[in-house]
């Protein structure tokens, strides 16, 4: 009984001690947090010290741990030591917030998804830092405001913003070194701020809804970074980066602007003229306009390798001319804003899209060289009354022109568009009028409507020779639109479909030509009915028209219906009437010509008349002949 006793209390100890080592380990696992307390003490490390609970000295290097500070007043030396992080969501490297009258100093902050966190923090210090390759920013300011000092750091490599001011005003940014982030510094809804004696290398500053800042003597890429607010009448001959606020009437001529995020931004800013200048690889936008920046214009500039070649948003009536836009992301981007007008400007070979609209209306875009880029153009959510004319898209891996997202009363007229995916797609957008477009060599199709694209107009356009494999390549196709017209078109050569519709009702066709297509001439499915097909001339069509039953109606109702090019082979003992054929040109049992049509040359009243010429023209002749066999009378 003793020995059962001393072993059961053994292994209760033993128990015990493996419950409260598992206990210890844990909290240390768990400490991925070190404090300064309000009270002054330190929690969670070793390797901060302090004697006087004002300093607070590291004494080694930390990892995977945040700093959070709760006491005001002190000053944290991290006397060349690192605080590391592994870049987690929301990890903090030093977190401020609501503190007052902190010094960061002498420390490298790296790897957080915030370097160092200001929230409602006043009056604090940071200075001599290298704070580099966080996830998000280098220093967050938010909302922050009253003397925060932020001095000769080195804010490197952060994959977004160096610093970045958000509703935080009053604060000086002096001296740093930025590099290599997106961008060095931000202000956004952040004013009277004093950002002086800055170099910036490969970044550079980026304001949004920011006024009353003082921005001087700061470099980007060994030349001025040129910030003017409420100027007028200036030439801007020499910047590493120009940003203009509130100003008019402003020169930017002949610049190399290369490596920052914004190569040249506007805000509230009208009568520019951007003009000759080379901007190029930068992260951004190679010119952004914004907010009301107005009647500005940019012409004869190398727009090349940024995310947005021009970038306007919220700005209207800007003239876009005879620039070189290529190898960006996005061309143009246009984002509501209106009265724009985009012309004669070479875009080409850009990731995305050529010309982007976004909730933008009323715009021109002519005479453009629109190639080799994802989409040509996209006239995107909500984006109408646009005009897209007299421009040359061709080569582009997906459509040439597409309309989505209610974008409606559009004009496409006049463009030569080929060699793309769909030469025009539309998606749930009506009211648009496609018109005297050349639409030729497109890989899946000419035109196509699709969800409920409806009231659109389709005429006067030359669409040929669109091909896609051994199936598809149709010249015009609609998919669950209604009420279109599509009218005086010549539609040939297409690879399957000359017209296709499908699940698509109560549209007209009329008067096309529609000749030599692969597969069908008009090809209707999926209970497309109540559709109006007359007048047109179907010509030498594989198969000249097919439905699968539904009820549709080929001719207009008063006597006209369609010309068919296999009619006499079909029914040899026809007769015509008055320029008809007696004999109805059936399709399926639901569906018939009522009224085909007989090719002019072939109705009886023509040739009636071509007989009377003849028979004239052979008695004048006989006359003459006659006349000229008679002896004239010999004189002696």
């Amino acid at each position: 009984m003793k020995k059962k006793a001393v072993l059961g209390i053994t292994l209760t100890l033993l128990f015990m001690g493996i419950l409260s080592l598992t206990f210890e380990i844990q909290q240390v696992e768990a400490s991925e947090t070190i404090y300064i307390k309000a009270d002054g003490s330190i929690s969670g490390t070793t390797d901060i010290s302090t004697v006087d609970n004002v300093t607070y000295t590291f004494t080694d290097n930390i990892f995977n741990q945040s700093i959070i500070v709760e006491k005001d007043n002190i000053v944290l030396d991290g006397a060349g030591y690192t605080v590391q992080g592994t870049q987690a969501y929301d990890s903090r490297g030093i977190d401020l917030s609501g503190r007052s009258n902190v010094t960061i100093k002498n420390m490298t902050i790296k790897a957080f998804d915030y370097g160092i966190y200001l929230d409602s923090s006043s009056n604090n210090s940071i200075s001599g830092n290298n704070i580099t390759e966080n996830d998000w920013y280098g220093i967050y300011l938010y909302p922050s405001s009253n003397y925060n000092s932020i001095v000769g750091n080195n804010i490197t490599e952060n994959i977004n913003d160096g610093i970045y001011l958000w509703s935080s005003s009053g604060n000086n940014i002096v001296g740093n070194n930025m590099k290599n982030n997106w961008p060095g510094i931000r202000l956004y809804y952040s004013s009277s701020n004093s950002i002086a004696g800055n170099v910036f290398t490969n970044d550079g500053l980026v304001v949004q809804d920011s006024y009353g800042n003082v921005v001087e003597d700061n470099l980007v890429n060994g030349k001025p970074l040129v910030y003017l607010e409420g100027e007028s009448g200036v030439t801007i001959e020499n910047a590493g980066q120009v940003v203009l606020i509130n100003c008019d009437n402003i020169g930017v001529e002949n610049l190399n602007l290369s490596h920052t995020r914004v190569g040249i931004q506007l805000w509230n800013t009208n009568d520019t003229k951007i003009t000759g200048n080379n901007i190029t690889n930068n992260d951004d936008a190679g010119i952004c306009l914004y907010s009301s920046s107005s009647n500005n214009s940019i012409s004869g500039n190398n727009i090349t390798n940024s995310y947005y070649g021009i970038d306007l948003r919220y700005s209207s009536n800007n003239n876009i001319s005879e620039n070189n836009i290529t190898t960006n992301n996005l061309g143009i981007y246009l984002y509501s804003s209106s009265g724009n007008i985009i012309s004669g400007n070479n875009i080409t070979t850009n990731n995305q899209t050529g010309t982007h609209l976004d909730s933008s209306s009323g715009n021109i875009i002519s005479g453009n060289n629109i190639a080799n880029n994802d989409e040509g153009i996209n006239i995107w959510y909500s984006s109408n009354n646009n005009s897209i004319a007299g421009n040359t898209i061709t080569a582009n891996s997906g459509d040439g022109i597409s309309l989505s997202e209610s974008s409606d009363n559009n004009s496409i007229s006049g463009n030569n568009i080929g060699n793309n995916y769909f030469g025009i797609y539309s998606y749930g957008s009506s009211g648009n009028t496609i018109l005297g477009n050349n639409i030729k060599n497109n890989s899946y199709g000419g035109i196509g409507l699709f969800g409920f694209s409806d009231n659109n107009s389709i005429s006067g356009n030359n669409i040929t020779d669109n091909v896609s494999g051994s199936y598809m390549g149709s010249g015009i196709e609609l998919g669950s639109s209604n009420n279109n017209i599509i009218s005086g078109n010549n539609i040939a050569n297409n690879n399957y479909f000359g017209i296709s519709l499908g699940s698509s009702s109560n549209n007209s066709i009329v008067g096309n030509n529609i000749t030599t297509n692969k597969n069908y001439g008009i090809y209707l499915w999926d209970s497309s009915s109540n559709n109006s097909i007359y007048n047109n001339n179907l010509i030498n069509n594989t198969i000249q028209a097919y439905t699968d039953g539904s009820v549709n109606a080929w001719d207009d109702g008063a006597g006209k219906g369609n010309y068919w090019s296999d009619y006499e082979d079909k029914y040899p003992d026809a007769i015509e009437i008055d320029g008809i054929w007696d004999t109805p040109y059936v399709i399926d049992e639901n569906n018939q010509d009522n009224c085909p049509i007989v090719p002019e040359f072939l109705t009886w009243t023509s040739m009636l008349l071509i007989l009377i010429l003849l028979t004239v023209a052979l008695a004048i002749c006989k006359r003459r002949l006659f006349k000229n066999s008679i002896p004239t009378k010999m004189t002696e």
